[in-house]
């Protein structure tokens, strides 16, 4: 593409889509000669050499070299910060400007922000990034330019960074300084001391009867927060399935009218998924089988309710251990969300894929819509007041107490290189050896 003082490459070789283009100009200042370059066509010889008329002179020049040597100067990115909290809302800012970054235990949550420069086509730039210490597995494709983690253990990471212009190419490696969780206050060597000396003086000054009035207290705390956990857990229940049974029961009414063998098939499966509910109505925590089986039927009935508008795939690795356990109503708390908040309201036909399989010392679920999004959710008022999501956080912190290693949550907002939403990622990773007793 010719102009006044200069002209265009267009790579159409690895095109998607005619929106972001990958696109090299060549002006005065990268060796451009002529003058009104757009006026006078173009020719190609049978060497692959362009013939460009100008105003002023006609050059040749073989557009595929141009552009091989244009783009082997990758952009490269750089680690603009972090930043850290506690509670995923009050968030402060690190710039490494001690070289490193030291974060407090304290703090669940971080994120990172990266960046990268291109002036031939800034849209086009793409990331794949890891944090080295979790996992050395790089993430997939990303235009989004930062990332958030959630209950990250203690110890030392560092972030590490590429990025591309075709998602071919990648740039080298940009690592961070190193990132450090700093180690609880009660794990750390003068913590034990100060332990050690606090048993030996209470061995001495206090007597085993105050001793044991403690540790009654200690255990009624314990039971006490156990039980407010099963009222919150009864309490969304007694909320969530009466309306959900509503919305069957009138799904029903209808296929009675006017499909009388369908209608039999939703109150059968109807039936089992109240059986199941029944079954798991007094537990707090249920092993991964029987989670599975509760929003399989839980998805079928939705699934029927909304016919070719929602459809859902479940995939299991073979070599998960289905009796490993979890919060009650966790998965179903998840994909309820993800149906009433993302899919509910989209134009299109809404997908909800479950995926389960094994990690190194763990296992990994993920739970992905390609609903509107929780920002658009948000803007039409049918987020709620997020009890669910509160509560299985609340659960997560509770058990968390009695483990060595956490269970991880992170939600991801997924969108394109223009920032559109194409739905939300729910991902929670469950350590080997967890416990719930």
């Amino acid at each position: 593409m010719g102009g006044t003082s200069g002209f265009s490459i267009v790579d159409i070789r690895n095109l998607k889509n005619y929106e972001q283009p990958i696109v090299v100009t060549i002006t005065y200042e990268a060796g451009f000669t002529g003058l009104e370059s757009g006026q006078n066509g173009i020719c190609v010889d049978s060497q692959g050499y362009v013939w460009l008329a100008t105003a002023l002179n006609v050059l040749k020049f073989n557009p595929e070299t141009i552009f091989e040597k244009h783009l082997r100067y990758l952009p490269t990115p750089r680690i603009d910060g972090i930043s850290f909290s506690n509670d995923n809302t009050n968030w402060q800012s690190h710039f490494f400007a001690d070289g490193a970054a030291k974060i407090s235990s304290d703090n669940k949550f971080f994120r990172v922000d990266y960046i990268a420069n291109s002036i031939s086509s800034p849209k086009s730039l793409r990331f794949k990034y890891r944090l080295i210490g979790l996992s050395d597995k790089w993430s997939e494709e990303v235009y989004t330019k930062s990332v958030n983690y959630t209950n990250i253990s203690f110890g030392k990471y560092r972030f590490e960074v590429q990025c591309s212009l075709d998602g071919i190419r990648w740039s080298n490696i940009v690592q961070s300084p190193e990132i450090e969780i700093t180690v609880p206050f009660y794990l750390r060597p003068i913590a034990f001391l100060a332990y050690l000396l606090l048993i030996i003086a209470i061995s001495v000054l206090i007597t085993r009867a105050i001793t044991k009035q403690k540790q009654t207290k200690i255990l009624q705390e314990v039971n006490r927060k156990k039980l407010e956990n099963e009222l919150q857990l009864s309490t969304l229940r007694s909320k969530v399935i009466p309306h959900f049974t509503k919305n069957v029961l009138s799904a029903i009414g209808h296929f009675a009218m006017t499909d009388k063998l369908k209608a039999g098939h939703y109150i059968s499966v109807f039936s089992k998924f109240t059986g199941l509910t029944l079954a798991n109505a007094d537990k707090n925590y249920v092993n991964l089988q029987d989670e599975i089986a509760y929003i399989q039927k839980y998805l079928e009935l939705e699934k029927m309710r909304f016919g070719d508008r929602f459809e859902f795939v479940i995939k299991i690795d073979k070599h998960v251990n289905m009796m490993a356990q979890l919060p009650a109503m966790t998965l179903h708390t998840y994909c309820d969300n993800a149906i009433r908040h993302g899919l509910i309201n989209k134009k299109e036909k809404g997908v909800l894929y479950v995926d389960i399989k094994n990690i190194q010392k763990g296992i990994q679920i993920e739970i992905t819509d390609n609903g509107i999004g929780r920002k658009r959710s948000t803007e039409l008022g049918t987020q709620g007041n997020g009890q669910g999501l509160k509560l299985i956080q609340q659960q997560l912190d509770f058990y968390n107490q009695n483990n060595k290693q956490s269970i991880k949550q992170t939600i991801t907002d997924l969108e394109d290189e223009n920032g559109k939403a194409l739905g939300t990622k729910v991902e929670l990773i469950i350590p080997d050896g967890y416990v719930f007793e």
